[in-house]
């Protein structure tokens, strides 16, 4: 019984970091490519 708790929680926990990581990497994405589309819709809006 234990070792199947352990297993899961396991399993759970890397499923988390998983979606922790997937999180980030568009978070840094957004970041990166933010400036970029903001000036752009900036510009074509003519803000």
């Amino acid at each position: 019984m234990s070792d199947d708790y352990e297993y899961i929680s396991i399993k759970d926990r890397l499923k988390s970091f998983a979606v922790g990581l997937g999180v980030m990497m568009v978070i840094a994405f957004l970041l990166l490519k933010g400036g970029d589309l903001i000036g752009y819709l900036a510009e074509y809006y003519d803000l």
